[in-house]
């Protein structure tokens, strides 16, 4: 049986000069350590312009501490040029209330120099091109049955 799982953007806020800006899309993303019985929980922004999987916060960074990265990894950002970054596979989902919807392994692209990384976690096309996931300015909709295998 199909659920929906829909997720409020969060508001956004004003820029400097006093204009509104857009709100964000957003989905709740839970990672599990494939070594640990522990996990990460949180919102996420859902970036069609990010190519990997997941982009972590510090939170996220600290979660992943002791972890073997599986690959290292170039990411090329248009103002900050290339980005060096440690992979770590994890074990993700998408969370709502107390429903899930697996997403199986995913990837934690982890900038190897701390300044780079950011106060929120990015959701990329990694994971974001194997949804049906729509977008309509309001909410992020995401249909349970929709992960490609």
């Amino acid at each position: 049986m199909s659920k929906k799982f829909e997720y409020a953007y969060e508001a956004n806020g004003f820029s400097a000069t006093g204009r509104r800006v857009p709100d964000v899309p957003i989905v709740i993303v839970k990672l599990a350590r494939l070594d640990k019985p522990i996990v990460a929980r949180g919102p996420a922004v859902v970036d069609t312009g990010f190519d990997g999987g997941i982009y972590p916060n510090v939170k996220i960074a600290l979660f992943l501490e002791g972890l073997k990265p599986s690959l290292s990894e170039y990411l090329d950002h248009p103002y900050l040029g290339r980005v060096s970054c440690e992979v770590y596979e994890v074990q993700g989902s998408l969370a709502h209330s107390k429903a899930e919807l697996p997403l199986g392994n995913v990837y934690v692209y982890t900038p190897t120099e701390p300044q780079y990384l950011t106060e929120e976690v990015l959701v990329g096309r990694e994971i974001l091109n194997k949804l049906k996931i729509a977008l309509n300015g309001y909410k992020v909709t995401v249909n349970s049955d929709s992960v490609e295998k």
